[in-house]
């Protein structure tokens, strides 16, 4: 029966000028969206747009079952990063580790996250941001109002992979992850040796449109943590961070602005706990 299936796809695959893989990607879809094949076919969506918006349509259907469940917890909390300034004790936490938004307009925030790390962190405490190259040059001059440059750390894209950068015709393979540390900087290093650059798995989106893989912030959490120490990440998004702290007893603080969203990640680290008994 298996076999016969892969048959009928390589002639469908054939017939319609295409992969084999695509004819999978689009069988897959239709199990839940019987309809997706011909608008495909006619060129109303693309496989790409159909992809997200059934993935999109998961999202939305665990954001629902989570809010009736996961209303508060797990060190997440409903709001903007300024609550944050209340809720940590200045100078106890051990690192920060975040993805902040990457569009122009979110650049403000990058002052306000230098502000917070500088007054949270411990005496060499790191502050780690994932971002984006578009912006690069003014990301690491609104961090470098409040904190001292130590690094850039980067996440490679797997397989040769890479996201097409329009704006200046880039094919682009890696993501930055800026290293900057609490002011003034240790005159000697105190982390132990590690990699500046790490293979990165397929963005995790499950989760949240934005996700990014567990693989390269789980590597920097161990090699720059101990269990037990604490983690603070103010854009929690889809929960990546509080999960790996949650699989590896790191404690975990942070905040999400969108109730939905903060609740899935809840949810998330809850299913991660268990899983690890």
């Amino acid at each position: 029966m298996y076999h016969q299936a892969e048959r009928q796809r390589e002639r469908t695959a054939r017939e319609h000028q295409t992969s084999t893989r695509k004819i999978r990607e689009i069988a897959a879809l239709a199990k839940t969206d019987p309809e997706i094949v011909s608008r495909i076919v006619n060129a109303e969506i693309t496989l790409r747009d159909a992809k997200e918006d059934s993935l999109e349509r998961v999202r939305q259907q665990n954001i629902a079952a989570a809010l009736k469940t996961h209303v508060r917890g797990e060190g997440i909390h409903t709001g903007d990063m300024h609550l944050l300034f209340q809720k940590l004790v200045d100078g106890g936490v051990d690192l920060f580790i975040t993805d902040p938004p990457w569009d122009q307009e979110s650049l403000p925030l990058y002052s306000e996250l230098g502000k917070l790390a500088q007054q949270k962190l411990k005496p060499g405490g790191f502050c780690l941001v994932q971002c984006g190259v578009l912006y690069l040059d003014k990301v690491m001059a609104r961090l470098s109002e409040s904190l001292d440059w130590y690094w850039l750390f980067a996440a490679q894209f797997p397989g040769g992979n890479h996201a097409q950068i329009r704006q200046r015709n880039i094919s682009n393979s890696l993501r930055p992850i800026l290293a900057f540390v609490k002011r003034p900087a240790p005159k000697q290093p105190l982390n132990l040796w590690i990699t500046d650059l790490v293979q990165s798995p397929k963005s995790e989106k499950g989760h949240h449109k934005h996700g990014q893989s567990v693989v390269e912030a789980q590597y920097y959490i161990e090699h720059l943590t101990l269990p037990g120490e604490l983690i603070v990440d103010p854009f929690v998004g889809g929960g990546t961070i509080p999960e790996i702290c949650a699989t590896t007893g790191r404690r975990f603080v942070g905040t999400e602005l969108n109730p939905g969203i903060a609740a899935a990640a809840r949810a998330r680290v809850e299913a991660a706990r268990l899983r690890k008994g």
